[in-house]
């Protein structure tokens, strides 16, 4: 952060861990947001955790049992970094590929 915003990620950090029945996979860097919306069942063990920017930007998230098209597009939404509408992100029933839409770097 040299021109006082945040660059985008030209490559997202990723950490991978077992632990027991689950496999975590976390993308990105959870310090940089100042929000947390939830994805899923966190309780029955399949949700994912988005960290969010003041301008609604994914900076991480947190992959745990949920279907490989959304950790798949884990990368790609926080690479990218166009805002994203927190209710629409919240809804497991809503798919995130629509919510990715074009995934060519935003403009910071």
């Amino acid at each position: 952060m040299v021109t006082g915003k945040p660059a985008r990620f030209e490559y997202v950090p990723y950490r991978f861990s077992q632990l027991l029945d689950h496999a975590l996979e976390l993308w990105g860097e959870p310090a940089l947001g100042e929000q947390v919306v939830y994805r899923g069942q966190v309780a029955a063990g399949s949700f994912s955790a988005w960290w969010l920017d003041a301008e609604n930007r994914p900076v991480a998230s947190l992959e745990v049992r949920r279907p490989p098209e959304e950790r798949e597009l884990s990368a790609a939404l926080i690479a990218a970094g166009h805002a994203l509408d927190p209710d629409l992100l919240r809804n497991a029933h809503h798919a995130l590929a629509t919510l990715a839409g074009d995934l060519r770097p935003a403009d910071r």
